[in-house]
């Protein structure tokens, strides 16, 4: 309980600095937010929970490619003024490529 407790305290506090800072900043707003903490948190808890090496390798791979593959939900966001995109054009498509990009990972990385 209390690891859940941790788990969202860190994760509100994140949200809300980075969305408190993306209104006065929004590229130091933008690094913030892509910092891997929960990938950090997930390893931490994992191991102290007694996952395999073997384990965490296969979690590791699995977040490799998906980072980069989940990425693309930006793509439109970044494209938007060029093509003239509203946000929920831009949130619609993020969710296509994301879609497919959970697509690429399951054939990529199996189950």
């Amino acid at each position: 309980m209390v690891r859940l407790a941790l788990n969202v305290g860190i994760s509100v506090a994140v949200i809300a600095a980075s969305t408190w800072l993306a209104k006065r900043q929004p590229a130091s707003a933008g690094f913030i937010a892509a910092l891997p903490i929960t990938t950090m948190l997930v390893l931490t808890l994992s191991h102290l929970d007694g996952q395999g090496g073997s384990d965490r390798a296969t979690l590791a791979r699995s977040l490799l490619l998906g980072i980069p593959l989940s990425s693309t939900f930006l793509v439109p966001f970044a494209l938007a003024p060029r093509w003239n995109l509203g946000f929920w054009a831009c949130f619609t498509l993020g969710l296509v490529l994301l879609g497919a990009g959970f697509a690429v990972h399951r054939a990529v990385l199996g189950s």
